[in-house]
């Protein structure tokens, strides 16, 4: 389905052994903030360079920081007409501080939370992270659109430009590779959290999240 789409099939079908459809799929490795800036940057700017590249990169795989970054990237893809901007509003959404709301939500609701023996997920520090990478997206994008708050699994679209994203992480009690993929990805030794956290397969249809958290 992803072939078949109009701003691929038309060069696909011109394709020869000599001039082949290059199909792209990137890593983008964890590191903080730094690698985050070095996925964003440098796929925005390849972007900007080279308007029809997204239309060839099929998913990215990413990891902490790489996660941010690719995210930023996919959903400026996704939500941009407009070549050669792209690098510059991914610069400005990463620029913004994403460590403060962090830290404050360590010391305030995430510290109530200890006194509390039921988990309440919005006490949890890391949606200070979330809420302050969605902000950043309102702030130097579009405060109407944000695909940082909308579901994750919605994000991708196969017949859409925006590259899939295939987040990875662990299983805290495990450390088993776990990924969180709008796709099934039948590897023996790769969980998807929809396995994971469901039971039944009406589970899996109803699990979501929005693609901030995701990221994070």
């Amino acid at each position: 389905e992803w072939l078949m789409a109009d701003q691929r099939k038309n060069e696909i079908s011109k394709a020869t052994d000599d001039h082949k459809y290059p199909i792209y799929i990137i890593s983008a490795q964890g590191g903080g903030i730094k690698t985050a800036y070095h996925a964003g940057l440098t796929l925005s700017r390849l972007q900007d360079l080279y308007p029809d590249f997204a239309n060839h990169v099929f998913a990215i795989s990413g990891v902490s920081g790489g996660s941010l970054g690719s995210s930023v990237f996919s959903s400026l893809v996704g939500a941009d007409s407009h070549s050669g901007q792209l690098e510059t509003k991914a610069d400005k959404v990463l620029a913004h501080d994403l460590l403060s709301p962090l830290l404050a939500a360590g010391l305030f609701p995430d510290f109530v939370q200890r006194f509390i023996p039921l988990p309440l997920n919005f006490l949890d520090r890391a949606r200070g992270l979330e809420y302050a990478f969605e902000q950043a997206w309102d702030q130097e994008v579009d405060k109407d659109k944000n695909p940082l708050r909308s579901s994750f699994y919605q994000h991708w679209k196969p017949k859409g430009t925006a590259p899939a994203l295939v987040l990875n992480t662990t299983v805290v009690e495990t450390g088993e590779r776990l990924v969180l993929s709008p796709f099934k990805i039948d590897l023996p030794d790769l969980k998807d959290i929809r396995t994971v956290a469901c039971k039944s397969e009406k589970d899996k249809k109803d699990i979501d999240f929005p693609l901030s958290t995701a990221a994070v």
